[in-house]
């Protein structure tokens, strides 16, 4: 997946500066994380979280909002955290949110909005809407 000769990004969050390493793979997008562990989201998942945000939200701001404890009991603000438990509640789909927020955010799917507590809105084009965030995903 990392080794096989395909195109690796590299980023690091935005808190805590952790590096890690993304690509696209025939699965969809894979994560590496600074201590190794690898995180896979299929393009479908993806289309699903995007789907839920697109739903809930549109084009307003909405938090991170993944904490486990919180999503478990199912006290978790809405956010991308919960988008990510609502199409796969497994907690390991979950932790990755950080990265994978800021590899959509590389992609033009997210746009940061500066402040605290760390949000994002989705980049929808206009004329296309949706299908504009499902094109980007392809890389």
């Amino acid at each position: 997946m990392f080794d096989d000769g395909a195109v690796v990004h590299v980023g690091h969050t935005r808190g805590k500066n952790l590096k890690f390493e993304w690509t696209f793979t025939h699965q969809g997008i894979a994560i590496r994380s600074e201590k190794g562990k690898i995180y896979v989201y299929s393009g479908a998942e993806l289309a699903g979280v995007l789907m839920w945000l697109y739903c809930s939200f549109g084009q307003t701001p909405f938090p991170l909002a993944n904490n486990l404890e919180l999503l478990e009991q199912g006290a978790e603000q809405n956010g991308f955290g919960l988008a990510l438990y609502s199409v796969k509640r497994q907690n390991a789909f979950v932790q990755a949110a950080t990265y994978l927020a800021l590899v959509l955010e590389s992609l033009g799917i997210f746009e940061h909005i500066k402040g605290s507590p760390i949000q994002w809105t989705l980049k929808i084009d206009s004329k296309k809407g949706f299908s504009s965030l499902l094109d980007r995903l392809k890389g």
